[in-house]
């Protein structure tokens, strides 16, 4: 009986022991499957950050070596039209050279006596006179003809300089171009290798490789428009409403957003145009067609209003940080507003339909 007692009892120690093991075994994958969702979660932040950044780089990369071309191009002309001009320079010295030579033989073979055998040789007073105006004449005009023979060899002289730095700037250029390339080209690969490391990892990997494709496709216009923004003529634009304190020597400055929107699009024709909008706190511009948006707070600096990048966004997707400040790097985004005299921007904010402005005296 005692025995019996002893088997039960071990039998409810063996299950309740297998009940704890099972609800810990139940309850660890919960605890796992959290901390598996966040790294995934984050693995898959780096990648996108990553694939976004070496698009950004690379288009920023294609933008340089177009400018780079499109100075080549204008280098050759240059070079053709200096080519031009010192050979037109070569022939008129060329033809300066010829009768300043002939004189200086003139002079050498007959001697100088001959100018005094011309004077001596008058009949009278009056002859004696016009005979010694045309020997001035002929002097003057030679040396005149020797003096511009020499402007003549100093101009070839120059154009001769301006050939040779033209020649080192286009070879620098193509330096320039043969670097972009090679450099587009370890971007491609490192991008090949980032595309594959998402593609082995995450499950949503085609959606990743549309965004990639999408940023493509919208980088180089919006590099396009952040290069018209920083150009525009702001400076040009009249407000749409003025409020002056003569007493407190502050003014209130009002434009609305159609008033910029007319601005950016001046010239555009109407399938490019951008739209401007004010959303406190931002001011946004948009492309329907490309559905992208880049938003912008205002800072106040002074006499200017600089644009200081906040997002953009690609259809429903943000961008990452690490790419826009790629984007964003050394661009001038301001606006020159017309101020009087020791005005300077004490604030500034978006609200509604158009920025308002505050101006005080400057310090």
């Amino acid at each position: 009986m005692r025995r019996f007692f002893h088997q039960v009892t071990a039998c409810c120690l063996i299950v309740a022991l297998a009940a704890a093991v099972a609800a810990y075994v139940s309850a660890a994958p919960a605890s796992i499957l959290g901390e598996n969702t966040l790294q995934a979660l984050e693995e898959k932040q780096r990648l996108v950050a990553e694939i976004l950044e070496l698009d950004t780089k690379l288009a920023l990369l294609h933008a340089d070596k177009d400018r780079a071309e499109t100075r080549l191009e204008k280098l050759r002309a240059d070079l053709n039209y200096t080519q031009q001009e010192k050979s037109q320079l070569v022939a008129k010295a060329a033809a300066k050279e010829q009768i300043v030579g002939q004189w200086l033989r003139f002079l050498a073979e007959e001697g100088s006596l001959t100018y005094l055998d011309v004077l001596f040789g008058a009949a009278n007073l009056s002859d004696f006179l016009s005979r010694l105006e045309l020997i001035i004449a002929i002097i003057e005009s030679n040396v005149s003809s020797l003096q511009q023979l020499q402007a003549l060899t100093q101009q070839i002289e120059n154009k001769e300089k301006e050939f040779r730095a033209q020649e080192q700037e286009i070879a620098a250029t193509y330096a320039t171009i043969n670097q972009s390339l090679k450099r587009a080209e370890e971007l491609r690969q490192a991008k090949a290798q980032a595309l594959a490391e998402a593609e082995r990892k995450l499950a949503d990997f085609p959606a990743v490789l549309a965004l990639s494709q999408a940023w493509e496709q919208v980088l180089p216009d919006i590099d396009q428009c952040l290069d018209r923004v920083s150009k525009l003529p702001w400076n040009t634009i009249q407000p749409d409403k003025v409020q002056l304190n003569y007493l407190r020597g502050q003014a209130e400055v009002t434009f609305k957003e159609t008033t910029l929107e007319n601005l950016l699009n001046r010239g555009l024709s109407p399938k490019d145009h951008f739209r401007f909008r004010c959303e406190p706190p931002f001011m946004v511009l948009e492309r329907p067609g490309l559905d992208y948006r880049l938003s912008f707070t205002l800072r106040p600096d002074k006499r200017r209003l600089i644009f200081e990048p906040h997002s953009v966004t690609v259809g429903d997707t943000q961008i990452p940080d690490s790419a826009l400040e790629l984007l964003f790097k050394d661009r001038d985004l301001s606006l020159n507003i017309p101020l009087l005299a020791g005005l300077e921007i004490a604030q500034a904010e978006v609200i509604s339909g158009e920025i308002r402005i505050f101006l005080k005296k400057g310090a």
